[in-house]
């Protein structure tokens, strides 16, 4: 149950950090300004379980091309912060599973490998690191990724 969840915040942390900056409801602070259209054309968009990531993507793009330049620079503002707090996090992920024996690394670059693939659904991705944990077998690789768990938690607290 711990691996799930790691990998839980593995996935949820990059989604959370597009809300570095948010109102009460945890949608993105640019969306408090943004046309009633696009709000619509959002809200859709956030709710579908059946597009890509990249497909996602693409579309918050272009919801957001057609916005004012107030909130152009607020989503740019955004994606910044996300990016620069995933090199930080990278930085240190990268640091941590350095000391990790050999197969440990391996889960969670396989872990990471689906993460990043940007052709699949939130749910596939979910699907596709569930059997990767389910495939740990070894004690002392789960005792390790149980470790990088918990010291994600405290990175993040």
């Amino acid at each position: 149950m711990k691996l799930f969840i790691f990998t839980i915040i593995l996935i949820v942390l990059d989604l959370t950090m597009s809300h570095l900056e948010t109102e009460k409801d945890l949608m993105p602070k640019f969306f408090k300004n943004m046309s009633k259209e696009g709000k619509k054309k959002f809200e859709k968009l956030m709710k579908n379980d059946i597009k890509t990531k990249g497909q996602i993507e693409t579309e918050i793009n272009n919801i957001i091309i057609n916005e004012s330049d107030e909130i152009k620079i607020q989503f740019e503002e955004m994606k910044i912060k996300k990016e620069k707090f995933q090199n930080k996090l990278k930085t240190k992920f990268q640091y941590i599973t350095s000391t990790f024996p050999l197969e440990a690394q391996n889960i969670i670059s396989k872990i990471e490998q689906v993460h990043n693939n940007m052709n699949i659904t939130l749910k596939q991705e979910m699907e596709q690191i569930k059997k990767i944990i389910n495939t740990v077998n070894n004690e002392i690789v789960k005792n390790e990724l149980e470790k990088f768990q918990s010291g994600i938690v405290m990175e993040l607290i």
